[in-house]
């Protein structure tokens, strides 16, 4: 098996924040219903005796951010459910990577690597005796399109037919695995390559696209792809659990 050295945090802090910002505004936005029907019950009486118009702007406003309110709702609520997903599809990254890697594989996973002010975020890096593997994990569906150099690709969504414009992925993936051996050459592993490549985690993905560099995977693919290099130069035990630590900040067993 190999080595899980950290967990996903981000999507899962995401999740968290969105969660407790819905609560609050269902909480706020009832309050606000409350008061906005007030004010335009008031306004509409004071109206009947001849009496101004100020209730009712107060009430027609208050009405306004309450349906602004009631928006984001709706729109966190979608933002969780596309969290979600992400969130189940790197957990099946991570449990594969756990179990058909070997002992010297360590899995690092949402991991930061920060170099000259600026920082790249990976969604599973490996660490093995054949050098260093990052993995960006998409849980797109549908059909996509594309090629390594552009800087978008079309995604047509199995659900509903919609084309939609996505980040290149392959783009990113790329920037990560120059972060990363900016990060080696300056912690003296300039010697250890770096593979990238993008993981599709929803079955029904297809895709058109040439990959370039970093080759498009399915999660079952991860193992052989990693095997199918050969082993690092003077990159043994003792090497890879100092780079281990040098990125994870954590000590290992």
């Amino acid at each position: 098996m190999g080595v899980l050295v950290t967990a996903e945090q981000t999507l899962a802090g995401q999740q968290s924040a969105l969660s407790k910002e819905t609560q609050w505004l269902r909480r706020f936005t009832t309050f606000e219903i409350a008061l906005a029907c007030g004010f335009l019950i008031a306004g509409l009486a004071v109206r009947a005796v001849g009496g101004g118009w100020l209730p009712l702007i107060i009430g027609g406003v208050l009405a306004f951010l309450a349906a602004a309110h009631l928006y984001k709702q709706r729109e966190n609520v979608r933002q969780q459910r596309i969290i979600a997903a992400g969130q189940q599809g790197e957990a099946r990254i991570t449990r594969l990577l756990e179990r058909d890697l070997a002992p010297d594989c360590y899995v690092l996973n949402d991991i930061t690597i920060p170099f000259a002010r600026r920082s790249a975020q990976i969604d599973h890096l490996v660490i093995s005796p054949q050098g260093v593997f990052l993995f960006e994990t998409k849980n797109w569906g549908g059909a996509l399109s594309g090629d390594a150099q552009a800087e978008k690709w079309t995604q047509i969504r199995s659900r509903d037919g919609k084309r939609v414009q996505l980040s290149n992925p392959i783009r990113q993936v790329a920037r990560q695995a120059n972060f990363m051996q900016q990060f080696l050459k300056a912690h003296g592993f300039d010697a250890v390559p770096v593979y990238p490549a993008v993981v599709f985690s929803n079955s029904r993905t297809t895709w058109d696209a040439h990959s370039g560099e970093a080759p498009l995977l399915r999660p079952d693919e991860i193992p052989e792809f990693v095997y199918a290099t050969p082993t690092a130069p003077d990159f043994g035990f003792e090497r890879v659990r100092e780079l281990v630590r040098a990125l994870s900040g954590k000590e290992l067993l």
